[in-house]
């Protein structure tokens, strides 16, 4: 792992007197707690690691020049799957310590973890990222104002300095400010317009605005990365990456297929890595059921087509049956397959679980 590994053996990964004895919700766990649970999380971090090396080709490339749609080329998303009460939640956030005691030289970021249970009926999910990240552009502005060593390697920028005066407009808060504008904007009710014209013109708006907001967000990704590099001071040397977690996204079941398409449509971009953390069959059986509602295969349902005796079929209620089930495993598969398309089973990880007395022998 080269410069960057730190050894963790047999250590706690954060000060004892931080992690609580009786815990209730998640602990960071010890590295040997970590290596039972999650034997193959140093995969991962090589997996960044690949990654970083391969993004840092790009620097001489001006992205603004490229089609913004290619960074779905990218496979940036990783899911950890765990039955529940597997531990999931420690895992994750023991992880995300890791990754920021480990890259802190490179500049990385993780985003405070979402957890989808926590976000409000009335509130999407980009909404919720949308003011995490603000919280993030305060802090930079905080550091650039305050902080005289980060000051000092950016303040003949003037994307961020006037006459050495720090813009409360610099180019990191005017792009944010944009990506929110326009994200809000598809909020706007076309019953407040003063006429039916009027109503359409606003309409057009808001699908542009749609449209536009998706390449803005790509382009306020890139200069979030390229205001680190500024403030580390070493441009060249370093590729900061920005970690956005999702976790224990099955307990929200109306959450979910909102999630996966935020991940294609906005979470798309080669210096930022997803990560999500799910109960697998749960998590499928939530997609399923969401395309079965959208396609209206409800009907076989409610009219108890899988709860009646055999016996009680004729010919015809016996071919309604096979068509029935013969659509429903074909729901399945497309389910899966969606899944597999933002999930890529080559990025999935699988927590252990202790249910068998041969696995619970060798529990450390």
């Amino acid at each position: 792992m080269g410069d960057t590994q730190m050894n963790y053996e047999n250590k706690n990964l954060m000060p004892e007197n931080l992690i609580p004895i009786h815990k209730m919700g998640f602990k960071i766990l010890k590295e040997v707690q970590l290596k039972n649970m999650f034997p193959t999380y140093e995969n991962l971090f090589e997996k960044f690691d690949t990654h970083r090396a391969w993004v840092k080709k790009l620097k001489n490339i001006d992205r603004e020049k490229i089609d913004y749609q290619y960074n779905l080329m990218y496979d940036t998303v990783f899911s950890i799957f765990g039955s529940r009460g597997s531990g999931k939640t420690s895992a994750i956030f023991t992880l995300k310590y890791m990754i920021e005691k480990r890259y802190e030289s490179q500049g990385d970021i993780v985003l405070p973890v979402i957890m989808p249970e926590m976000i409000p009926d009335n509130c999407d999910i980009i909404s919720w990222i949308l003011a995490i990240i603000e919280q993030i552009v305060t802090q930079i502005e905080d550091k650039l104002q305050n902080q005289s060593t980060d000051r000092r390697k950016i303040e003949n920028d003037e994307d961020f300095f006037y006459n050495c005066r720090f813009k409360k407009d610099n180019k990191l808060r005017q792009e944010y400010d944009k990506v929110k504008e326009l994200y809000f904007s598809k909020g706007y009710s076309l019953r407040q317009s003063e006429s039916f014209y009027a109503a359409i013109g606003d309409s057009e708006m808001q699908i542009q605005n749609g449209y536009k907001f998706s390449r803005a967000f790509t382009s306020f990704w890139t200069t979030l990365k390229s205001t680190i590099e500024k403030i580390k001071g070493n441009g060249d040397e370093i590729e900061p990456l920005i970690y956005l977690i999702f976790d224990d996204v099955d307990l929200t079941p109306n959450k979910v297929v909102e999630m996966l398409s935020s991940i294609v449509k906005y979470l798309s971009h080669p210096n930022l890595i997803v990560i999500v953390t799910a109960d697998e069959e749960l998590f499928n059986e939530v997609v399923e059921n969401s395309l079965r509602k959208k396609l209206g295969y409800d009907e076989e349902q409610n009219r108890g087509l899988f709860t009646f005796p055999r016996y009680y079929y004729g010919d015809y209620d016996q071919f309604i049956l096979n068509s029935a089930m013969e659509r429903k495993r074909h729901l399945t598969k497309t389910a899966r397959l969606y899944l597999d398309k933002i999930l890529p089973p080559s990025s999935r990880y699988y927590i252990n679980t202790f249910d068998t007395c041969s696995k619970r022998k060798g529990f450390i």
